[in-house]
């Protein structure tokens, strides 16, 4: 008799704290707990020497979740030692920005300078595909 007249069985499935309110004794309600499980946890690795490099961990996780209920887990990221960096800018090229030009294109050279220090394979170019 826990649903009233005109209502829909759904009120059976709610927090747990809901249901007390609604008079269930604790005893009687079923409420599973979160669940995580970890499927997929390769080791961090060093450099990029390997064909593919792990640079996170966990890799796969699966969680079932409950309405109301934190569920926490840690994730760890390592940066492979030369791994490549992609890094766009875009630019408006219309006369108005055109002493913007010179100033981004000596931020070029310095830009690339930086990525010497961190990575052994910087590369910088541009991408003539892109239409605006």
């Amino acid at each position: 008799n826990f649903t009233k007249a005109g209502e829909q069985e759904a009120v059976r499935c709610d927090t747990q704290a809901k249901l007390i309110a609604r008079g269930c004794e604790r005893i009687d309600i079923i409420s599973p707990k979160n669940t995580k499980t970890i499927t997929q946890q390769d080791p961090l690795s060093s450099s990029f020497d390997t064909e593919e490099p792990v640079q996170m961990s966990p890799q796969k996780i699966n969680l079932k979740l409950r309405p109301g209920l934190p569920q926490k887990f840690t994730v760890s990221f390592k940066r492979a030692e030369g791994y490549p960096v992609d890094l766009y800018y875009l630019m408006d090229l219309s006369y108005s920005m055109k002493d913007d030009l010179e100033n981004v294109k000596d931020l070029g050279k310095d830009l690339f300078a930086a990525l010497n220090k961190i990575t052994k394979h910087a590369k910088i170019g541009n991408d003539t595909r892109i239409k605006i």
